[in-house]
This record gives C-alpha cells, structure tokens and sequence, in this order.
C-alpha cells in the first residue's frame, strides 16, 4: 500500500465524518441514542480485530502495552483509549470519527506537529497509514469502537 497525501487524507477524512454524521442521524431517527446502540450488520463494520494490527503497527511502540507517552496517551485498554491525555481531549469518541484526537492526528498531513505517527519518534513507522487503513480506523470508532 502506499502512503497518501494530504488531499487524500483530507477527502478520507470528510467522507468519513460525513459517515458518522449519517449513521448517528439514522439511529435518531430510527430511535438508538447513537450508531453503537444499533448492532451493525455482520461483516460491515470493522472490530477490535481488524483494527488492533494498525494500533499495533503505528501506535503501540509509544502508546501501547502499557507504555506512556509524554503525552500520557495509551492504547492499552479501551478506557484509556478513550479517555484521551494530558491535553484532556478525547483520544476516541465511540461513535464519531470525527470528534476524537487519534483519527484528527492520523489524517494530517505528515508536515503538520501534531500529525501521528511522527516519524521522528517512531522510527519503526516509515510510511504513513494508508488511505484504507485509515478508514478502517474510522469505520471501527463509527461503529462504536468496541473493544471485543
């Protein structure tokens, strides 16, 4: 897979905001508080699974297996996952890609600061995510980020 350019990660992005916004009106309208309180149809959304190897791949060596980064964000459980770190923002918020750091940090540009993973600090990663596992990522949380 090849890595994609802020554009692409722009229009990744949005589509998948624009995916979130869609499912949590649907479940209004059909009576569910959120996307996560509907069970997705089998084989349509990510899990835990499928996600956890690009958790792995891209987050773990700083912010995994119970290791803390500086900024005291960790992927170990899903509490602290979406818990989020010491600048107090959520790290996930289940059911809205579009809301938490780690899907903001993942689709910029690999010139911005705060862009994840940097390649500097982890010098295991290096390329970016890919446009499809971005979205995978986004798919998952959409779906309410379960951790099963």
């Amino acid at each position: 897979m090849t890595p994609i350019n802020q554009k692409h990660r722009t229009v990744l992005f949005l589509t998948a905001s624009l995916a979130g916004i869609a499912a949590v009106l649907t479940a209004t309208l059909q009576g569910a508080d959120t996307p996560a309180d509907k069970p997705a149809a089998a084989g349509k959304s990510p899990t835990y699974a499928d996600v956890q190897p690009l958790l792995k791949k891209y987050c773990y060596d700083c912010h995994g297996g119970g290791k803390a980064a500086k900024s005291q964000y960790t992927l170990d459980t899903r509490e602290n996952a979406l818990k989020g770190g010491k600048n107090k923002k959520p790290g996930i918020v289940a059911g809205d890609a579009t809301k938490g750091e780690l899907m903001r940090r993942i689709s910029l540009a690999q010139t911005e600061k705060e862009v994840m993973p940097p390649k500097a600090k982890a010098p295991k990663v290096t390329v970016p995510p890919t446009a499809d596992e971005i979205k995978t990522i986004a798919d998952w949380i959409n779906a309410g980020a379960k951790w099963e």
